[in-house]
């Protein structure tokens, strides 16, 4: 099937264009047939494309693999893998995109990050005990296999279940979210990211906070954040002038 893979690759520029991306995903299979041998395909090429299947892909699903390739440079790889569900399902992937407001309880900040194992939990309950001492904070942490719970640790009951409400909210997996009172993000920060289970931060922020996820069939997942509000302005000779003297006032900088 090589030298038919080689033909096909060699035809890619006749579904390159949106147009005919969407006569693709929607079209019965005898019009697909149609608009390929309009688009250059013809002659053996068709034949495979009468049949029900090529490589395990249906007729529909195949053709969109071709102008993805296009799109992409390869069929296997990172983007091709994001639209795996797409392809490989006779169902269209739907998906809903939803804001959730966080309610951060007076006097906190907030971290919320994502991480890949139970682990977790302790690990960072650890480093931010032994980083700042008098910390009043919780961590808590939603499980995506097994049992899938919220795991919680802290020294604070109530920031312990404001963290476990946030996530509740959420409602996605391998997220962790941090409350933190008497302490800022910027004293620990950088060990939350060292931290080995932890894969990426989403923000750190004592602002009014949005999170952007999508839901799928399989569950949700955090694609963003709108963390405070949007600029009104750039800094005058004055304003960086305040910036530097309230940096000192606060012991940031000598």
């Amino acid at each position: 099937m090589r030298w038919f893979y080689r033909a096909l690759v060699r035809h890619e520029r006749a579904i390159q264009d949106t147009k005919i991306a969407a006569e693709l995903s929607h079209c019965g299979t005898a019009a697909l047939i149609k608009v390929l041998q309009d688009k250059g395909f013809s002659g053996v090429h068709t034949c495979f494309l009468g049949s029900k299947s090529i490589f395990g892909l249906s007729i529909k699903r195949y053709a969109l693999v071709c102008f993805l390739r296009s799109h992409t440079s390869h069929i296997y790889g990172t983007r091709i893998a994001q639209l795996r569900y797409y392809i490989f399902n006779e169902e269209e992937l739907k998906m809903e995109i939803r804001v959730v407001r966080i309610n951060i309880p007076d006097g906190c900040n907030i971290i919320v990050g994502q991480s890949h194992f139970i682990k977790t939990v302790e690990d960072i309950y650890e480093i931010i005990s032994t980083t700042v001492s008098h910390a009043k904070f919780c961590i808590a942490f939603s499980e995506a296999s097994g049992p899938c719970l919220i795991r919680s640790e802290g020294n604070d009951e109530e920031l312990i279940n404001s963290c476990v409400k946030i996530l509740q909210d959420i409602g996605s997996g391998h997220v962790f979210c941090i409350l933190l009172k008497n302490v800022f993000p910027i004293n620990i920060l950088n060990s939350v990211k060292n931290c080995p289970e932890v894969c990426r931060i989403y923000c750190a922020t004592a602002n009014p906070l949005e999170i952007l996820t999508v839901s799928t069939e399989q569950g949700n997942g955090i694609i963003g954040v709108v963390d405070g509000f949007p600029p009104k302005g750039v800094e005058s000779p004055e304003d960086k002038k305040d910036r530097k003297e309230f940096l000192r006032k606060i012991g940031y900088k000598l």
